[in-house]
């Protein structure tokens, strides 16, 4: 690792930029340790969410609720649906990596590093990932 490179957190893959619906939970192992409040607004402990970037090692999401660095959450990526509950398009774990507020409402953009995929939600995100083969990446570099 070069000097100039060190501290630094760096993409190994490209994100595409999207905009899905998701749910995010928290996931069974910090079940005791981060707990939803009743004014979260959260389903069976489900909370709505906007993914607005994904790649096959991570995710970036949105939503109205604080969840800590270092927790490990389930995330449900949604078809838009016009009417009825919307499919499952995609679900898998990951490491909250990174929280930052958006705005005041309040607002939360979350970064997810994917952990635990297994070879059928690999191929699930490729295929999402491959839907949007023209939307635009967000840059990686090879570290």
């Amino acid at each position: 690792m070069s000097a100039e490179n060190r501290g630094l957190m760096v993409r190994r893959t490209e994100r595409r930029e999207i905009s899905l619906p998701a749910q995010v939970c928290v996931a069974p192992q910090h079940a005791t340790a981060v707990r939803l409040s009743r004014g979260s607004g959260h389903r069976e402990g489900w909370l709505d969410a906007g993914i607005v970037d994904l790649s096959s090692r991570g995710v970036g999401l949105v939503t109205e609720v604080f969840l800590p660095r270092g927790s490990r959450v389930r995330v449900r990526v949604l078809e838009v649906a016009t009417e009825g509950e919307p499919g499952v398009l995609a679900e898998c774990v990951g490491r909250v990596a990174r929280v930052s507020m958006t705005d005041r409402r309040p607002g939360y953009m979350l970064g997810l590093a994917l952990t635990d995929v297994s070879p059928d939600q690999s191929a699930k995100l490729d295929e999402l990932i491959e839907r949007f083969a023209d939307a635009p990446a967000e840059g990686a570099v090879d570290a």
